[in-house]
């Protein structure tokens, strides 16, 4: 018989105390916790493929347009030459076709390189797209047709920025990203000892803060400085590496926008363009 004063003892069925279900309960909050980080990381990649995808569509609708406009001033060569009288299937005709003479033409070349470059920094184009285009059209004949295309499509910008009253903020957004990037280049691409060299050589303090981006921020910034902007194009190609492995191609610059060894949005020189086209 039980007494009055005796515990009686817990059924088997009976109720498990709180303590006792404490780690179950949290167990279970930290399973939730890593499956709402999953989804959320899951979702988050999606995103950024969705924006890689996109990326990637500007891109080649960037180069179809370039190559388009290459075709247009061909054509419309070839009907000014059909207008004055020329059949270039004809060889007897071919040397009746007047030619610029080299020293008319060094001329030219230099007036549209310094239009090209003046317009580069109104219009807030890449400053790779602005090196690789420097570096690799220097003067010969054949770079016409490429800088017909190039001043065409800057003067276009330059009007299409007027209407809007100034740059967009995703371009100068896109070159502040795009010169970010060029300065942590800075670390893998030169030694300590070039790049004491390049800050001693840009008045850039030793001892300063956030030397990188300042020497950065000091490349393509005086437009009308002839050594200025040789030097800038000769640095960005060594620090993105455009002049290694024949990716410096007069043939195929509107195919190689985006460097095979590095596939990021501001690579493209023209993906600006395209962005305030909102394409």
């Amino acid at each position: 018989m039980m007494q009055d004063n005796e515990t009686p003892t817990k059924s088997d069925g009976g109720d498990v105390s709180s303590k006792e279900g404490t780690p179950y309960r949290r167990s279970s909050s930290v399973n939730m916790r890593k499956m709402q980080k999953m989804f959320q990381d899951a979702a988050e990649e999606n995103v950024r493929n969705i924006r890689s995808y996109v990326t990637e569509l500007k891109e080649r609708v960037a180069k179809l347009q370039y190559q388009k406009q290459l075709l247009v001033c061909q054509v419309l060569e070839l009907e000014a030459n059909e207008a004055a009288g020329y059949n270039l299937e004809d060889d007897e005709n071919i040397h009746q076709i007047p030619e610029e003479s080299p020293v008319s033409w060094q001329i030219t070349f230099k007036e549209q390189r310094q239009q090209i470059i003046d317009l580069w920094d109104v219009c807030y184009v890449s400053i790779i797209h602005r090196s690789q285009f420097y570096l690799l059209f220097k003067g010969d004949p054949a770079d016409e047709i490429y800088l017909e295309v190039e001043l065409r499509r800057l003067t276009w910008l330059q009007q299409h920025l007027a209407e809007l009253g100034n740059a967009t903020p995703g371009s100068i957004k896109a070159l502040k990203r795009e010169r970010e990037f060029l300065a942590k280049r800075l670390t893998t691409r030169l030694t300590a000892e070039e790049r004491d060299y390049l800050y001693i050589k840009w008045e850039v303090p030793l001892e300063g803060k956030q030397r990188r981006m300042q020497f950065i921020n000091k490349l393509w910034t005086n437009p009308r400085d002839e050594k200025h902007v040789k030097e800038s194009a000769e640095i960005v190609a060594k620090l993105v590496g455009f002049c290694e492995g024949g990716n410096m191609s007069r043939e195929m610059f509107e195919l190689n926008f985006v460097l095979p060894s590095d596939r990021r949005p501001w690579f493209a020189g023209w993906n600006q363009i395209s962005d305030l086209l909102h394409i």
